[in-house]
């Protein structure tokens, strides 16, 4: 019988630090712009309350009722930033004079502490955002000493106390953490904290109540029913997906077991799918099955994958990053043409056969890697069409590890008609 173990290579976990802050001063029912609160020096988060109110009958403990819980803290810092002043009690009665004692604004608050663990790595740290909502803080002692041989910069520090806000579907709350280190694999595959950062840390910092992080993290695992061509269940050849009009970010899952999906799988039916997850059991992305996928944002192929075939991935308007892994020899007529938001490509030097049109109409392509080819060995493109000659945006072009490997390529066929574009790796 297998038992616990404490104290595992990665899971000694702990947090520490705190950074970043930013506040949001309350303006009738929204909140301000964010600004930088800079000088932060510790938040203690001060929750109380709940506290067990027991119930007796028929001699015994009958039951147990707990208070209502409130959440408080404590903020330390060597400066505060301008605009937490009405929070902090004071008005400017002139430029340069500020009276005290004044009606303290509600303000909301932000700020980060680091999580990490015992690995040498830091692969695997993250960090953790903590929001304060509704808060109000009161009077901060002053302390202000004589300048000596061991001068101290003085540190404010305030008390806070806060007001929950409602949360659809949970208690209300003041308060909420985002950890970096529990986002699922599709979360980070996505990039969604990248669009809270830049709300929360952008030119025009807005603060994010509950619902609408929920909202930006949120993902879904459709419910798809596959078709087999074959008892085993490893080759696809169709597939029946949901209504997905109202479902945010919907994934599609393709099983463990399947080696093979072919034309007849998705071809027009996955155009509001985010994420393909391919396991790494498929050796084979036939013809046109994931055309039209034109939500689809980001791309990994596993590196069991030899073939992708034609227009498999055309129209895949919403795509910016793609990796094709060091295990795919061929790339079928189309197969990524019309991926107009694609910014960036490498090829692998295991690839040896490119279709014709295969990244046509990648009006935004600037860069195609080719350092993985040292010359000796030049992959076959099936026609002049290949990278749309002639339609490249300001920049655009092929970088190659070597000037023998430039060379090789610019005296091949049709890859000659792109030869203007070739340069050297700095």
């Amino acid at each position: 019988m297998s038992r616990l173990k404490w104290d595992q290579t990665g899971e000694r976990k702990y947090e520490t630090g705190t950074k970043q802050g930013v506040l949001y001063v309350q303006n009738g029912s929204s909140y301000n712009e964010g600004v930088v609160w800079n000088g932060l020096t510790a938040v203690t988060e001060s929750p109380s309350g709940a506290e067990a109110n027991d119930m007796w009958a028929d001699n015994i403990k009958y039951g147990s009722l707990r208070s209502a819980e409130t959440f408080g803290g404590t903020i330390e810092a060597y400066t505060y930033p301008e605009e937490f002043k009405p929070c902090n009690g004071e008005n400017e009665l002139i430029p340069g004079v500020s009276l005290g004692q004044q009606k303290r604004n509600p303000f909301a608050f932000s700020y980060v502490s680091d999580v990490g663990n015992d690995t040498p790595t830091d692969d695997d740290d993250g960090y953790k955002i903590h929001i304060i909502y509704n808060a109000t803080a009161s009077p901060a002692e002053k302390g202000y000493t004589t300048v000596n041989d061991s001068p101290e910069a003085i540190t404010f520090s305030w008390e806070i106390s806060t007001t929950p806000i409602d949360v659809p579907g949970f208690k209300p709350t003041a308060s909420l953490e985002i950890d970096t280190t529990n986002l699922s694999e599709y979360q980070k595959e996505l990039r969604l904290l990248d669009s809270i950062e830049d709300t929360l840390y952008g030119t025009d910092a807005t603060l994010m109540l509950p619902n609408e992080v929920a909202e930006a993290l949120e993902v879904n695992v459709v419910d798809a029913e596959f078709a087999y061509q074959d008892e085993e269940e490893t080759i696809i050849n169709g597939m029946t997906l949901p209504d997905l009009t109202d479902v945010n970010r919907p994934i599609l899952v393709i099983p463990e077991r399947v080696t093979k999906i072919t034309n007849a799988a998705g071809e027009n039916k996955v155009r509001d799918i985010v994420y393909i997850d391919l396991p790494n059991s498929v050796t084979s992305i036939g013809d046109g099955t994931f055309r039209g996928c034109y939500a689809l944002t980001s791309l990994t192929i596993p590196d069991s994958v030899t073939s992708i075939g034609n227009y498999a991935f055309r129209g895949c308007y919403a795509l910016t990053s793609l990796t094709i892994p060091n295990s795919v020899t061929s790339i079928g007529y189309g197969a990524f043409s019309d991926c107009n938001a694609l910014t960036s490509l490498t090829i692998p030097n295991s690839v040896t056969s490119i279709g014709d049109g295969t990244f046509r109409g990648c009006y935004a392509l600037t860069t195609v890697d080719l350092t993985a080819f040292d010359g000796t060995a030049v992959p076959r493109l099936e026609g002049s069409f290949v990278f749309d000659a002639g339609t490249h945006p300001e920049g655009f072009k092929f970088v190659f590890s070597s000037q023998e490997a430039l060379d090789a390529f610019a005296s091949a066929t049709n890859w000659s008609e792109y030869a203007d574009y070739f340069e050297v790796a700095s």
